[in-house]
């Protein structure tokens, strides 16, 4: 039963939350916790952030990290691209991205801290005394797996501004056979075992699963018109 205190019901991802609503975040049954459509999407961002997922760039793909020292050498080239001739006069130093250096060395570490965990097994975790870098300095403190989860995600949306990396979300036809509400939808590039998911009730649906449903829906609206 959800305790009297909404609040600690909500998902911890607060504004970020996937499937929250005018009043907030979505609630959850357990407290202090992710909602189970951001359990989702974060693990895509983190598949994206380990490699797992590369990102299409026209007609090749690479990795974040990749595409992210990438963005870091592009400030080490000088401008126009060909080789300088030296004109005898000094001239200012290309900028170098140094909010890029710092995200490379936050994913390293929020990389460190999942340490090939699932996001849904992540949550999980209770505290631990972990050691983290601010601004070069190590730093202790505990922290538990939802709060892991969520470095993830925040790590995320800093490379997001600095290479573009998002994930669009399509929305599915078929109304949801848990709850009933035309709430389905997948992230692009979602695998075959999570083609569909509910971002009412959290139901997930295989490629076949959502077939089926469809199928059913189908049949329905037929009988109906008969």
């Amino acid at each position: 039963m959800i305790d009297e205190d909404i609040e600690q019901h909500r998902c911890r991802v607060g504004i970020h939350c996937c499937a929250g609503t005018p009043e907030g975040a979505a609630v959850t049954l357990q407290p202090n916790t992710i909602c189970h459509i951001c359990v989702i999407k974060l693990q895509h961002q983190l598949d994206q952030l380990a490699g797992r997922q590369p990102i299409k760039t026209g007609d090749t793909e690479a990795t974040v990290q990749k595409l992210l020292r990438d963005s870091v050498q592009l400030s080490l080239v000088p401008q126009g691209g060909g080789a300088k001739v030296s004109t005898g006069k000094r001239e200012a130093p290309v900028p170098l991205n140094l909010h890029a250096l710092d995200v490379i060395d936050e994913l390293d570490q929020v990389l460190d801290l999942v340490g090939g965990s699932t996001i849904a097994n992540l949550i999980r975790q209770g505290p631990e005394l972990v050691t983290v870098r601010i601004k070069g300095n190590p730093e202790q403190g505990w922290i538990d797996g939802v709060h892991k989860a969520m470095a993830v995600g925040v790590v995320w949306r800093k490379i997001d501004s600095i290479i573009g990396i998002s994930i669009a979300w399509e929305q599915r036809h078929a109304a949801c056979n848990g709850c009933g509400r035309r709430t389905l939808g997948s992230y692009a590039g979602a695998d075959h075992n999570h083609y569909a998911s509910c971002s009412n009730c959290g139901a997930t649906f295989t490629r076949d699963e959502y077939g089926a449903l469809c199928d059913a829906e189908l049949k329905k609206k037929q009988k109906r018109n008969t």
